[in-house]
């Protein structure tokens, strides 16, 4: 089992800084949600200026959410974000 989760902003819209924090606690929110769908590991992709950004590790959700990287990657205000929790069925659990 995994889980998907993510949001998209519209194109030339720019997020107020009660927005910004609205939305940043939503990902969280939709990323911890999905930690029940998958345990072993957890990522985040997000275009910034239409470069790839990609936060990901084999750790929980709440774990992944805690870290630098992932702070970072929201602070930014990613057009568009896109994260998924992983449940390994099959394969090996690695970064």
């Amino acid at each position: 089992m995994c889980g998907l989760f993510g949001s998209i902003t519209k194109k030339g819209i720019v997020l107020t800084q009660e927005q910004q924090s609205k939305k940043q606690s939503i990902i969280v929110g939709l990323a911890l949600a999905m930690q029940e769908r998958g345990i072993d590991s957890t990522g985040i992709a997000g275009i910034i200026n239409n470069d790839l950004v990609v936060v990901k590790q084999a750790v929980t959700a709440r774990k992944l959410v805690e870290k630098k990287e992932f702070k970072q990657l929201l602070a930014s205000n990613p057009s568009i974000l896109l994260g998924h929790t992983r449940l390994a069925t099959v394969g090996e659990v690695s970064d």
